[in-house]
C-alpha cells in the first residue's frame, strides 16, 4: 500500500520500520530518526546499516517482514543508495564495505575482473524493482525514498543507461526526487568535522560528508511530510549538540547516551 506523503496520517502507525545505509542509521541523527519523532508512541525498528547497499536493504525487508509481520499499522521506509556496493552475508555477519571503487577490500585485480558501475546499475534496479513490488503487495505503508538518482555514477555519455531506466520506469517514478538532488543541490557538503584517529593525524580534521541533522529534516520538508515543531525542534538540538562534538569519540558517547535514554530511538539489528 502506498501513500501521498502530504496526506500522512502519523497517528494510526504503531510500528515505524526503516531501511537504508548510513544515511539511515549513522552516529547522528538521520532522517529515519527525525520522523520517528512525530510518531513518538510507535515502536521504532531502524535497520539501517553503514556501507550498507539496495541487496542487503531488500533482504532485511523480506526478513524484517517474515519476522514481524507487516500490517495495516505499520509504515515501512527504505532509502535506496549508491549502486557501486556489494553485500554479502558471511559467518553470521553482514559484511558491507560501501563503494566498492574506494574501499579498501577490494584490490585493483578483483575490480578489473569483476566490477562494472553499469552492471551495478543493472543489478540494483532489478532489485530494487522486486523490493518496491513485494513492498507494494503488503499491507503495510510503504514509501521508497533514495539518497542519490538512479543514474548516479554512471557515463553520461552512455546511450544505453536512459534505455535501461526507461524499462523500470514505474520504479524510477515511484520514488521521489533524491535527498542528493532536492536538499544537497548535487553536491555533498562536509555535515560536520572533527577528529577521527582512524583517518586523521594529531590535531587534524576530517570533513565528513553526511547530512547534518537539519538537512535531513529539510529534507523531509521539501518532499511534503507534514511535519511538526517537534521533529524541527530535534532536528536543531541535535545539530546544536553536533557542532560541540570535536571526536568521533564525543560524536558516538553523546548520541548514544541519547538513543539509551529515549526508547524510541533505539537502534535494532537482525541477522
Amino acid at each position: 500500500m502506498t501513500i501521498d506523503l502530504k496526506n500522512i496520517d502519523f497517528k494510526k502507525y504503531k510500528r515505524f520500520f526503516a531501511f537504508g545505509c548510513s544515511f539511515t542509521s549513522y552516529v547522528w541523527p538521520t532522517w529515519a530518526d527525525i520522523l520517528s519523532k512525530e510518531i513518538p508512541d510507535v515502536d521504532y525498528y531502524n535497520f539501517g546499516h553503514c556501507g550498507g547497499g539496495n541487496l542487503m536493504m531488500s533482504i532485511r525487508i523480506a526478513e524484517a517482514d517474515a519476522r514481524y509481520k507487516f500490517n495495516e499499522t505499520d509504515l515501512v521506509m527504505v532509502m535506496w543508495t549508491t549502486m557501486c556496493r556489494e553485500d554479502r552475508y558471511i559467518r553470521d555477519n553482514w559484511k558491507m564495505t560501501g563503494n566498492i571503487f574506494t574501499s579498501s577490500e577490494h584490490d585493483e585485480a578483483y575490480l578489473l575482473k569483476f566490477a562494472d558501475v553499469k552492471g551495478y546499475l543493472v543489478r540494483d534496479i532489478g532489485v530494487i524493482t522486486l523490493a518496491t513490488q513485494y513492498l507494494k503487495s503488503l499491507p503495510c505503508a510503504g514509501i521508497t525514498l533514495t539518497s542519490v538518482p538512479f543514474d548516479h555514477q554512471q557515463d553520461p555519455n552512455d546511450k544505453s543507461i536512459p534505455k535501461i531506466l526507461e524499462i523500470y520506469k514505474d520504479t524510477v517514478n515511484s520514488v521521489p526526487l533524491s535527498l542528493y538532488e532536492l536538499e544537497m543541490n548535487e553536491r555533498w557538503d562536509n555535515g560536520h568535522e572533527y577528529y577521527n584517529p582512524n583517518h586523521c593525524k594529531p590535531g587534524e580534521t576530517m570533513g565528513d560528508y553526511h547530512p547534518n541533522p537539519l538537512r535531513y529534516f529539510n529534507y523531509l520538508k521539501k518532499l511534503g511530510f507534514p511535519l511538526t515543531d517537534v521533529s524541527m525542534k530535534y532536528a536543531l538540538e541535535s545539530l546544536a549538540i553536533l557542532k560541540k562534538t570535536k571526536s568521533i569519540q564525543d560524536i558516538e558517547a553523546v548520541f548514544n547516551y541519547l538513543k539509551l535514554t529515549k526508547p524510541n530511538a533505539s537502534n535494532r539489528h537482525i541477522l
